[in-house]
């Protein structure tokens, strides 16, 4: 299911819901786009709900231009042995505000959340993300990568909730950020709150600058420097973006990037499909609780 909202001079608020039925598969696709020529707002909530061992990727992407304000709001539940994947793009908006609940409700059931946020110019993006394990036995993951440049600015906050009767539950969150630019700025807070035990949960962040030392190396092999920059850039989204299933989702969110990349920050429209030198084959760790000391060898 493909779902296209134009903005044209007039703001939009949207509300769509979404009831997935007992076993049934879901791909959605939701792009909210804009050519506008005074500043305005673009309003989305998504309403998702996943009956007993359903399964749905949801991929929500926000290319809109420099006079566009977006509020973006989801809640989604997984009911018994349920599997719900929400993949976020923001790329475009003069500013983004951001609030993410998914609920692991029934016993068994699994979420995911892949975040992917790339900011140019004076971008402004705050985003939170709350992810909960309910039921026994649950899943919940939350991946969120930020690249920034000129003088964008994000606040991210993933926050994990495993609360009292949810045992044997397994929650995820990591944040990570990269800095193009020195003058671009990146506030991360992961965090947790467990109210059970007999569970496994973890936490990270880590941000910081493009590494010079991989940036010469490439640049003294003849690739000039955005070119060298967009290498990184595309190797540091690529775990995300290989969590996405559906692979024309994938060439449009890496040709955005490419664009981008390539044209000194620019935003506000979907590019030709251009995937060279995008790395977006290579398959995270098959257990993401692998990465982490603490579960090493168990």
């Amino acid at each position: 299911m493909n779902i296209l909202f134009v903005n044209a001079n007039e703001s939009l608020p949207i509300i769509v819901y979404t009831k997935l039925g007992k076993s049934a598969n879901l791909k959605m696709l939701q792009v909210s786009t804009s050519k506008s020529s005074k500043n305005i707002f673009t309003s989305v909530i998504n309403e998702f709900e996943a009956l007993a061992y359903s399964k749905a990727e949801v991929n929500v992407i926000y290319p809109q231009d420099e006079r566009v304000t977006i509020i973006n709001n989801s809640k989604a539940d997984a009911d018994i042995g349920a599997e719900i994947k929400f993949n976020y793009i923001y790329i475009g908006g003069n500013a983004v505000r951001s609030r993410n609940y998914i609920n692991a409700v029934g016993n068994g059931s699994s979420i995911n959340a892949n975040e992917i946020i790339f900011g140019s110019k004076s971008q402004k993006m705050d985003i939170n993300t709350y992810i909960i394990n309910t039921g026994r036995e649950t899943t919940a993951k939350l991946d969120s990568k930020v690249a920034l440049m000129h003088d964008s600015i994000c606040f991210i906050k993933g926050f994990a909730k495993i609360v009292n009767g949810a045992k044997e539950s397994r929650s995820f969150v990591e944040e990570g950020g990269i800095l193009i630019d020195r003058t671009a700025r990146i506030d991360s807070i992961p965090s947790v709150s467990i109210d059970e035990n007999a569970v496994k949960a973890t936490h990270s962040s880590a941000t910081g600058p493009i590494d010079d030392e991989s940036l010469f190396y490439l640049t003294s092999r003849g690739i000039d420097k955005v070119r060298a920059q967009q290498l990184i850039l595309s190797g540091f989204f690529s775990p995300v973006i290989s969590n996405i299933a559906d692979d024309n989702v994938k060439s449009i969110i890496s040709s955005m990037i490419n664009d981008k990349m390539k044209n000194n920050g620019r935003y506000g429209a979907i590019p030709k499909i251009d995937t060279t030198d995008i790395i977006w084959f290579s398959k995270p760790s098959a257990d993401l609780f692998e990465r982490h000391y603490k579960y090493r060898g168990n």
